[in-house]
C-alpha cells in the first residue's frame, strides 16, 4: 500500500516506475530465458556433433573394412581422437569382441554395455553407438563417451555474462530514465504552482520556456490560455451587462405576449359560447397572420361550414315538410273517392235489392210480366250507370295512390340527402376535432404561454361532440323516417291491389246488369218465358249481391289502407317536428327558422285522419 502511494504520489515517481519496473521485468526474462535457451542450444548441439562423429567415423571404418584398406580405419580412428572431448572410443565387431580401444584417461569402463545413445550424469558425458555399414554390409559397431565438462563450463560462463550485461543495463537505465523525469518533473511542478495561482485568481503569472519539447510547447499554451482567460473575463463581463439588457427586453416582450394571448383567448371564448348557444352567423374579424389569426380564420371556416351544412339540412326539413303536405292533399282526395265509392255501392246495392224483388214479383204475377221487366231494364240500366262512376272512382283512386307512391320515393330521396348532409357534418366535427387536438399539442409546446390555448382547444373538442351528438340525432330522426316512409310505400302497394281487385269485380257487375237489361228486353218480347228468365234473374241477382259485397269488401279495404296512409304521413310530420327542434337552437345567415309554419299546418292538417 505504501509501496502504490509512493508511486502515484508524483507523475516523476509514474513515469520512473512506468519505465523501471517493464524494464526489470524484461531483464529478469533476459536472465531466466536465455541462459536456459543458451543451455538449452549448446547441448542440442553438442548432441547433434556427437551422433555426427559416430557416423562418420562409422563411415570411414566401413569403407576400409570392405575393402581391406586398415590405413583408412587407423586414419580415422586417429582423426577422433583429436577431439579432447572424446573420453573412450572403441571398434566392436560382430562377434561382440573389441577391435581396437582409445582410452586416453583410462576409464573403468567395459565398451560391449554401451549399446544406444544417452546421456550419463554420473560421469556427465554422452554415451554413443553407432552401427557400422557399408554397402550393406555389417561390420560390426562404434562405441564411444563424449565428456561434458568443457560444454558446461562454456554455459557457466555464458550465463555470467549475460547476468552481468543485464545488470549494467539496469543500471544505466535507471539512471537515464532519473536524468529525463527530474527534468520533466521540474517544468511540470513549475506548470502547477502557475496553474495553482490562476486557478486562486491570479491571472497576471507567467513561466519561461527552459526546454523546446513538449513540455515547453506547454509552457507557451499555458501562458497563451492566461492570456486568452484575462481577455475572456472582460469580454464575459460586458456580454453579463448585454445579456441583463436583453433579458429585460424579453421580459416585457414576453409580458406583452402573454396579455395578447390573454386577450384573444377571453374574446375567442365568448364567441364560442355564442356558437354553443345556436348563433353560426357570427364572424370573428381576422387582424394578422400569425397563430392567433390563423385559429380565428380556421373558427370562422368551421362556423361557415357548420352554418352551411344545417342550412341545407334546415331546407330539406322545410321540402320534406311540404312532400307531407302533398301526402296529405293526396289522403284527402283518395278519402274522397273511398267515401264516393262507399256512396255508389250502397246504390247499387239498393238498385239490386229493388231488382230482386221485382223479380220475385214478376215469378208470382205473369199478367205484370211486361211492366216489371221494364222495370227491371231500367234499373240494370241505373246499375251500369253507378258501375260507370264507380270505376272511374276507382281510376280517381289509382291516380292518387300512384301519385302519392312518387311523393313517397321523393321523401326517400330527400331523407337520403339529409343522411349525406349529416355524414358531412359528422366528417367536419372529426376534422374540428383534429383541429383541437392541434391545437393542444401546441398549446403543450408553447408550455406556460400556451395555456390559454389548452383552454380554446378544450371549448374546440366540446362543440365537436356536440356537433356529432346533434348529427347522430339527426341521423336516427333519418332511419325512422326511412322506416315510415317504406311502410307507407307497403300500404299504397296494398291499397293500388285492392282497387285492382274492385276494378275486375265492377267489370263483372257491369256484365252482370247488361245481361240483365237484355233479359229485360226479352220479357217485354216473349211473355211466355217469363218464369225461365226469372230464374235466370233471381240467380243473376244472388250473383250480382256477391259482387256488391266484394265491393263493399274492397272498399273497406282502400279505406283502412287510407288510414295506413294518414298516421304514416302524421309520424313523418312528428319525425319532421322534432328534427324542426333540433335545428332550430341554430340561426345562420339571417335565416329565421322559426317563422316557418309548414310543418304546424301539416302537423294540424293530419291530425283530422
Amino acid at each position: 500500500m505504501e509501496l502504490k502511494k509512493l508511486i502515484t504520489k508524483s507523475i516523476r515517481n509514474k513515469g520512473i516506475s512506468a519505465f523501471l519496473i517493464p524494464l526489470i521485468l524484461i531483464m529478469a526474462f533476459v536472465l531466466v530465458y536465455f541462459p536456459k535457451l543458451q543451455k538449452d542450444q549448446s547441448i542440442g548441439y553438442t548432441e547433434t556433433q556427437i551422433k555426427t562423429l559416430g557416423e562418420m567415423l562409422a563411415f570411414s571404418v566401413g569403407a576400409g573394412l570392405n575393402d581391406s584398406n586398415f590405413d583408412l580405419v587407423q586414419t580415422a580412428f586417429e582423426w577422433i581422437k583429436k577431439d579432447a572431448n572424446v573420453t573412450y572410443t572403441a571398434i566392436i565387431d560382430d562377434n561382440n569382441e573389441v577391435l581396437i580401444e582409445h582410452n586416453p584417461s583410462n576409464l573403468k569402463i567395459d565398451g560391449k554395455s554401451i549399446v544406444k545413445f544417452g546421456f550419463e550424469e554420473d560421469d556427465n558425458s554422452y554415451n554413443n553407438s553407432v552401427d557400422i555399414e557399408y554397402k550393406g554390409k555389417h561390420f560390426g559397431r562404434i562405441v564411444m563417451k563424449y565428456s561434458m565438462d568443457q560444454v558446461s563450463e562454456q554455459i557457466r560462463n555464458g550465463i555470467i555474462t549475460s547476468v552481468l550485461l543485464s545488470l549494467v543495463i539496469i543500471v544505466m537505465g535507471v539512471v537515464l530514465i532519473l536524468f529525463i523525469f527530474n527534468k520533466i518533473s521540474r517544468n511540470v511542478t513549475s506548470l502547477r504552482d502557475a496553474a495553482r495561482e490562476a486557478s486562486e485568481g491570479n491571472l497576471h503569472v507567467t513561466l519561461e520556456k527552459n526546454s523546446d519539447d513538449e513540455v515547453g510547447d506547454l509552457t507557451l499554451a499555458f501562458n497563451k490560455m492566461i492570456e486568452n482567460i484575462s481577455s475572456a473575463n472582460c469580454q464575459l463581463e460586458e456580454e453579463k451587462k448585454s445579456v441583463e439588457r436583453k433579458v429585460e427586453d424579453a421580459v416585457k416582450a414576453s409580458e406583452e405576449q402573454k396579455k395578447y394571448l390573454s386577450d384573444s383567448v377571453k374574446f375567442l371564448l365568448s364567441e364560442m359560447e355564442k356558437v354553443a348557444d345556436g348563433d353560426l352567423a357570427l364572424e370573428i374579424p381576422v387582424k394578422g397572420d400569425d397563430e392567433i389569426g390563423q385559429l380565428y380564420a380556421g373558427f370562422n371556416k368551421t362556423v361557415k361550414n357548420m352554418g352551411s351544412l344545417l342550412k341545407q339540412v334546415s331546407d330539406s326539413v322545410i321540402s320534406t315538410t311540404r312532400s307531407a303536405n302533398q301526402i296529405s292533399s293526396a289522403t284527402e282526395e283518395i278519402a274522397a273517392g273511398a267515401n264516393e265509392q262507399s256512396s255508389q255501392t250502397g246504390e247499387i246495392a239498393v238498385a239490386v235489392e229493388e231488382m230482386t224483388k221485382t223479380i220475385y214479383e214478376t215469378s208470382k204475377n205473369a199478367s205484370q210480366a211486361s211492366q216489371n221487366a221494364k222495370t227491371s231494364s231500367n234499373s240494370a240500366q241505373n246499375g251500369v250507370n253507378k258501375i260507370g262512376e264507380a270505376k272511374d272512382g276507382m281510376q280517381r283512386i289509382i291516380k292518387s295512390a300512384q301519385y302519392t307512391a312518387q311523393i313517397i320515393a321523393s321523401l326517400a330521396d330527400k331523407t337520403d340527402q339529409i343522411g349525406e348532409i349529416a355524414q358531412v357534418i359528422d366528417d367536419i366535427a372529426d376534422q374540428t376535432n383534429l383541429l383541437a387536438l392541434n391545437a393542444a399539442i401546441e398549446a403543450a409546446r408553447a408550455g406556460e404561454h400556451g395555456r390559454g390555448f389548452a383552454v380554446v382547444a378544450d371549448e374546440v373538442r366540446k362543440l365537436a361532440e356536440r356537433t356529432t351528438k346533434a348529427t347522430k340525432e339527426i341521423a336516427n330522426t333519418i332511419k325512422d323516417i326511412q322506416s315510415e316512409t317504406k311502410k307507407a310505400n307497403e300500404s299504397m302497394i296494398e291499397a293500388k291491389q285492392s282497387v285492382d281487385i274492385g276494378n275486375k269485380l265492377n267489370d263483372e257487375v257491369e256484365l252482370a246488369l247488361k245481361s240483365i237489361f237484355e233479359s229485360a228486353q226479352h220479357v217485354a218480347l216473349e211473355i211466355d218465358q217469363v218464369a225461365a228468365a226469372s230464374e235466370e234473374q233471381s240467380t243473376t241477382s244472388e250473383q250480382i249481391s256477391k259482387n256488391i259485397e266484394s265491393i263493399s269488401t274492397v272498399t273497406n279495404e282502400t279505406a283502412q289502407g287510407i288510414q295506413e296512409i294518414a298516421r304514416a304521413a302524421e309520424d313523418l310530420n312528428n319525425l319532421m317536428v322534432q328534427l324542426h327542434g333540433i335545428v332550430n337552437r341554430f340561426k345562420f345567415d339571417g335565416y329565421d327558422y322559426n317563422n316557418n309554419s309548414l310543418v304546424t299546418r301539416s302537423q294540424s292538417k293530419l291530425r283530422k285522419y
